[in-house]
């Protein structure tokens, strides 16, 4: 188990040097100034990362620790299998199994991927391995319409991170309750879940267009008598 003061970075290559084959390793990163993007030079230092604070900062801290630690596997012909990963505010706990053996360490390393997000549209998607993005054409494209085109090309286990509903909700609208939104979201064709990593948060292949879509479609009008009634006494305290 290591829990050192902030990274743990330094200690992986000695940890998996002298596990066993099937061993289990603890991993416990403090560094969260670093790891939820408050930090991102040493971001860079540490996990070889370049890193937006995004809605889901969370899931992505896991990510890179879990990434992390696999290439330290890998460096000792060794692959690992992930039993828990946690993000909480103070901490990231990942927790692995170990598997001896080249093909096992070939096998983790061929599960990275770089991940591409929009900043403009807020889309997210994992690259193919080998696929080459173009910096310019990335940025030229303000629309996400690339990122979407890339979205075929990821094909996963399970959908990658999350949207968080309360940043999606639209303004003078009264957003559905979550459990319903879910119900809504598989209704329409798309694979969803809650996740840990945000009890707001909806893990889903939906597009985040079509995210947004499905919650305007089920969004209601807040009561404006309220509000009416509500400017009419404000209106009577100031004569």
């Amino acid at each position: 188990h290591l829990d050192p003061f902030g990274t743990a970075v330094n200690y992986l290559d000695a940890a998996f040097r002298n596990v066993r084959n099937l061993g289990i390793i603890s991993v416990t990163s403090t560094d969260t100034s670093s790891l939820y993007a408050k930090s991102p030079n040493v971001t860079l230092r540490h996990y070889g990362c370049h890193i937006v604070r995004t809605e889901y900062y969370k899931e992505l801290a896991a990510r890179m620790v879990v990434a992390t630690v696999a290439r330290a596997a890998a460096r000792c012909n060794k692959g690992i299998e992930v039993l828990l990963a946690v993000a909480l505010e103070h901490f990231v706990l990942v927790v692995v199994r170990v598997l001896r053996g080249p093909v096992q360490a070939d096998e983790s390393a061929k599960k990275l991927r770089k991940l591409m997000h929009c900043q403009w549209c807020e889309e997210r998607v994992f690259l193919k391995l080998g696929n080459m993005v173009d910096g310019k054409r990335k940025i030229a494209d303000e629309s996400g319409n690339f990122v979407k085109k890339l979205k075929s090309d990821a094909a996963l286990d399970h959908p990658p991170f999350y949207y968080s509903i309360h940043r999606h909700s639209i303004r003078g609208m009264n957003m559905p309750k979550l459990n319903k939104f879910l119900q809504y979201l598989t209704e329409a064709g798309f694979r969803v879940s809650r996740t840990h990593f945000d009890p707001t948060g909806v893990r889903t292949d939906a597009t985040l267009l079509q995210f947004k879509s499905v919650l305007t479609k089920y969004s209601v009008p807040t009561c404006t008598n309220a509000s009416a009634t509500q400017t009419s006494v404000s209106m009577e305290k100031t004569v």
